[in-house]
């Protein structure tokens, strides 16, 4: 499949995100009572454990729910037991005393006469407790706490006596918090314990539409949101959850993150109802509440404090696009990176600038190995070049990691070597393999938008883009403004599938050899010749990074 191809294909992906009520709207019912049954039917896995644990024949008294455990999810767990109408009633507590749940004894006794542990003042019930409360119990006291709910049975010091009940407990926590719990055990603990988890992303099905709608609208009900006036309001608040889940076959079930969006959302609303305009209105509020480094960064770029380059070709010079996550901040942000590359005269060393200068991580370190090999192969040289090829990610004075610049630095190398000039009005990211295959990468929303915005303040002709792995086509959920130049052929996604497809992009050229075209690897082949040397710069590079690692 050529690349204008595949750009055509990102652009109908973009228009099924937009005007997709012929698609996975068309069996969308608006106006449909909610299913009482709904929370079930959505948390299906969850609604089976439950099931399964209140059975009184069930000797398991602990069940281990993954998740965060906020308000939210505690209320989540206890409306989903009230669903079941068990002889079990549910019973939260996000915060509960030590000795309320061991009892007190010694001198605890004469402190506090009146009060009475979980287990004399409640029975027939399942508590629900975040796993967190035990952090601070020593081994002793959470073997005591665990014996005492195998048994059933409490031993009162306030009173000297025996008290039998029925209580199982719900732990809440995440992974690591149960880790804990597992330190304090002698012995493997998974038997001893039933699990499940809270499920934070909703996989989307040709037949499942209906389902999440009626989530969002039992969600409405229950916390009095207004509803939407229609699937195109609907469908613009889905386009905000794809943009948090990175992914358009995933929506969201985190119901304190739901709650906070149309609480936010009912705030900008003009009438009854939440309609397209509540929602353009909001996104426009929350871009300018938090657009302050975003904007300290996009006039770096105007005033050329980062150069940047978008018109014409060079040689040994191409875009990269990067995420920046800033502690405290919000949310990722997408900037372009120029990425450069230069021969000069040497004994056939590649150095990697950030590598020496101790500002990259492993993980780019891999993606220059894997460009080395991948090099290595295509060109199966055997003997060093008379010179020296210096890789850098220009302007960056901190950490660097992550392998998504790999395709873009394979390209300027390819650049250098076969001295062949790179488009500056394309920017490039993506991942690659030993075999040239190009991988996805994360951030693709907020990397394509950050060179569209310095592209947008320069001049927009139809030429400028960015190429993206072919498997990130589910990843893109863009802004409407960056939507809308690709549909007016302002601006150009291209998606590929490997290496050569991105060279026929950057360099107008196959990586090899095609009937009317000689290929780049050919015409590195034919500088290598002209040298008359005959050793291979790759077995030095190899030598170079392998003593690195």
């Amino acid at each position: 499949m050529s690349a204008t191809k595949k750009s055509f294909k990102i652009k109908m992906i973009h228009k099924y995100t937009k005007i997709n009520k012929n698609n996975i709207f068309k069996d969308i019912t608006l106006d449909k009572k909610t299913d009482s049954n709904i929370l079930i039917d959505i948390y299906s896995n969850l609604s089976s454990a439950i099931d399964s644990f209140v059975l009184e024949n069930n000797f398991h008294k602990f069940l281990r729910i993954n998740a965060s455990p906020n308000e939210d999810n505690l209320n989540l767990l206890s409306n989903l037991l009230d669903e079941k109408k068990t002889t079990f009633r549910p019973l939260i507590f996000s915060s509960i005393l030590k000795n309320e749940l061991l009892g007190y004894h010694g001198n605890d006794i004469e402190d506090h006469p009146q009060i009475l542990s979980v287990f004399e003042r409640f029975t027939d019930r399942i508590v629900i407790i975040p796993a967190v409360t035990f952090e601070n119990f020593s081994k002793s006291e959470w073997l005591k706490f665990k014996s005492i709910v195998e048994k059933q049975l409490f031993h009162s010091y306030l009173n000297d006596r025996n008290t039998s009940f029925k209580i199982k407990f719900i732990l809440v926590g995440t992974m690591n918090d149960f880790s804990l719990l597992d330190n304090l055990e002698q012995q493997n603990t998974y038997e001893n314990y039933m699990y499940s988890s809270i499920n934070s992303i909703f996989l989307i099905n040709q037949g499942n539409h209906q389902k999440y709608f009626d989530f969002i609208s039992y969600l409405i009900e229950t916390y009095s949101f207004p509803k939407f006036n229609d699937l195109s309001a609907y469908q613009e608040f889905l386009k905000i959850i794809w943009r948090k889940t990175g992914d358009l076959n995933h929506l969201l079930l985190d119901i304190s993150w739901l709650k906070n969006i149309l609480s936010e959302i009912s705030v900008c609303r003009t009438s009854n109802f939440i309609d397209e305009e509540t929602i353009s209105l909001f996104i426009s509020k929350k871009t300018q509440q938090e657009a302050h480094l975003v904007d300290l960064l996009k006039e770096d770029f105007k005033n050329n404090q980062i150069l940047i380059e978008t018109e014409g070709t060079k040689v040994g010079q191409i875009n990269g696009l990067s995420i920046i996550d800033v502690n405290g901040y919000p949310k990722s942000i997408g900037e372009p990176m120029r990425i450069s590359s230069v021969i000069s005269h040497g004994e056939g060393e590649i150095i990697d600038i950030d590598h020496k200068a101790d500002l990259a991580g492993n993980i780019h370190q891999k993606g220059m190995l894997i460009i080395n090999f991948f090099l290595s192969n295509i060109l199966n040289q055997n003997l060093p070049l008379p010179f020296n090829i210096s890789f850098t990610i220009e302007q960056s004075h901190d950490e660097i990691d992550g392998d998504s610049a790999s395709l873009a630095g394979l390209c300027v190398l390819l650049s250098s070597l076969s001295d062949i000039p790179l488009k500056q009005n394309i920017a490039v990211t993506g991942a690659i393999d030993q075999f040239g295959k190009v991988c996805p990468v994360g951030g693709i929303n907020e990397k394509i938008e950050s060179f569209y915005d310095i592209c947008k303040d320069t001049n927009l002709n139809g030429e400028h883009g960015v190429i993206i792995p072919y498997n990130n086509k589910k990843n893109v959920c863009l802004r409407n403004d960056v939507q809308q130049a690709i549909d007016d052929k302002l601006f150009n996604i291209w998606l590929v599938d490997n290496v050569s497809d991105a060279t026929q992009l950057l360099f107008d050229k196959n990586l090899e050899d095609s009937k009317n075209n000689v290929g780049i690897i050919s015409l590195i082949e034919h500088r290598l010749d002209d040298s008359n040397i005959k050793k291979s710069i790759f077995s030095k590079i190899k030598r170079f990074f392998l003593d690195k690692i």
